[in-house]
């Protein structure tokens, strides 16, 4: 049985890294925090907020992070699954070939 982890990444995976990047990371994150970065600096009475340069360097800088937010998340998606692979794998394993692979446990007297 696959766990919620592997599933997300085998659906992630069917997208591909872009896709995946430009949804969770630009589209789900960039965007929202982007409009809320420029309402609050707004709301704070900053001069010059709805020029050009100001737009351009801000989106910018926040589809970068987004891109970065992106990898991130592929990253830690695809290390949690291979875990759980491993998890399933090791379970899989009979008794000799697990001591075998991770050695015998000790006994502890008390």
């Amino acid at each position: 049985m696959k766990t919620p982890d592997q599933l997300r990444w085998a659906q992630a995976k069917q997208q591909g890294i872009y896709k995946f990047i430009g949804i969770r990371g630009i589209l789900l994150f960039t965007v929202p925090v982007f409009i809320m970065e420029t309402i609050l600096t707004y709301t704070m009475d900053v001069e010059n907020i709805f020029t050009g340069i100001y737009l351009l360097k801000a989106s910018i800088i926040w589809i970068l992070c987004g891109v970065l937010y992106g990898l991130f998340q592929w990253s830690r998606l695809k290390k949690r699954a291979s875990k759980d692979d491993q998890i399933e794998q090791d379970k899989k394993l009979s008794k000799k070939a697990y001591n075998a692979k991770y050695g015998k446990k000790k006994k502890v007297k008390s």
